[in-house]
């Protein structure tokens, strides 16, 4: 069985909201890829239109509990604090992680859980490989499944492969919504690497949280 796939996403409302249409890309782009979970970042899910009953995805709203300590945060923190929460949904294996404002490349899925199988059987299960390259140059040759070191510090948590279940259990024990996401992650103690081409990329032109124009990944493949 290959990597679950989880996705964190909230309403942008007025800003676009790029969920329907990168859950779309997954599908049209890799159809060995399996049904997905989608945590949403608050209780109310009309946002979604169809995709709240397509049988491909299960949403998991936030509760009314968790809508009262999120609706104080900043859309940031928010979305920090949705990607921990979706770190404890998995199928006991490995997981993907993924944002909700992404493109594909082309048989991403199968790329990915490729390259995530070696990796883990060349250097063990507390590792994490990120489908979203962000240096030029990466930590050394790319690896024969497709990997290399991640040669700095680690901000690409748009898709992320948690090589095993240890590896997903580290990363929710470091992430708790107190930091960043990103930040969180890097500070796991995992090992971290990257995918010798990207297998995913922003969708738009600027970061749907209004913070900064988004970073190209490399070598994305459509």
């Amino acid at each position: 069985m290959g990597p679950s796939i989880v996705m964190a996403t909230f309403d942008r409302s007025p800003k676009k909201n790029y969920v329907r249409a990168s859950i779309e890309g997954l599908y049209e782009k890799d159809s060995s890829a399996p049904p997905m979970t989608l945590l949403v970042g608050s209780p109310e899910v009309a946002f979604l239109g169809p995709l709240a009953t397509d049988n491909r995805v299960t949403v998991v709203p936030a509760t009314d509990d968790d809508w009262a300590h999120l609706k104080g945060l900043t859309p940031s923190m928010r979305a920090s604090w949705n990607l921990c929460r979706a770190l404890a949904h998995s199928n006991g294996g490995s997981t993907i992680l993924l944002e909700d404002d992404l493109t594909f490349s082309r048989n991403w899925y199968d790329d990915l859980s490729r390259a995530g199988l070696a990796l883990a059987q060349a250097f063990g299960p507390m590792n994490l490989l990120s489908g979203y390259r962000v240096y030029d140059s990466l930590g050394g040759d790319i690896e024969n499944g497709g990997y290399a070191r991640f040669p700095g510090p680690f901000y690409a948590s748009l898709c992320v492969l948690l090589v095993s279940d240890e590896a997903r259990i580290r990363a929710m024990e470091s992430a708790t919504g107190k930091a960043p996401f990103d930040l969180a992650i890097g500070q796991s103690g995992l090992g971290a690497w990257s995918t010798g081409h990207s297998v995913v990329d922003h969708a738009g032109d600027e970061s749907t949280l209004g913070l900064h124009a988004v970073r190209r990944a490399f070598d994305f493949r459509p």
